[in-house]
């Protein structure tokens, strides 16, 4: 296999890359971004660095282009693709962003009932956390599920549990 120079110096030049990429994001360049997020995770690839967490991070990264891009199904693949891979590698703790924005993709595409499962979820892992931010993201996402689904009721109800956790946000 490769030397530990040149793995290193891949590594470097993947992490440069999804740095070049993210500053595409940031002006709005979102095709770009896209392909350097690519370049960077073919580079790790190559190494077979694929489940790496830099790896990880870079298709976090690319799924937040996807969204930002209105590709709900793309980026949702990435976070799917993530989670996979931080499940199968034992972490009792899925971090609840990784969930949130599964969640948020699944409600794109109109998938209403894994949306609300997903929103659960990011509920638990927010609270197993003490992630109060997505506390309350999460609650407001489900009641945005509900009220699509004409569960009005149920929607106003989890919109009145956001509210202590949003009012502890600064």
């Amino acid at each position: 296999g490769p030397d530990g120079a040149q793995v290193g110096q891949a590594a470097t030049e993947a992490t440069l890359l999804g740095d070049i990429a993210f500053a595409q994001h940031l002006s709005g360049r979102t095709a770009d971004a896209d392909r350097a997020y690519q370049a960077a995770l073919d580079r790790l690839r190559e190494l077979g660095a694929a489940q790496s967490f830099d790896a990880l991070r870079l298709t976090l990264d690319r799924g937040v282009v996807r969204y930002a891009m209105s590709d709900y199904r793309g980026g949702l693949e990435l976070f799917e693709q993530v989670l996979q891979v931080t499940e199968r590698q034992g972490g009792a703790v899925v971090p609840p962003g990784i969930l949130a924005n599964r969640a948020f993709g699944l409600e794109q595409l109109g998938r209403w009932d894994e949306a609300l499962r997903g929103y659960e979820r990011t509920l638990e892992a927010s609270r197993a956390n003490g992630f109060v931010a997505g506390e309350a993201y999460a609650l407001v996402g489900r009641a945005s599920v509900l009220a699509s689904l004409g569960r009005s009721d149920e929607a106003q109800a989890s919109l009145q549990q956001a509210e202590a956790p949003m009012q502890s946000l600064p």
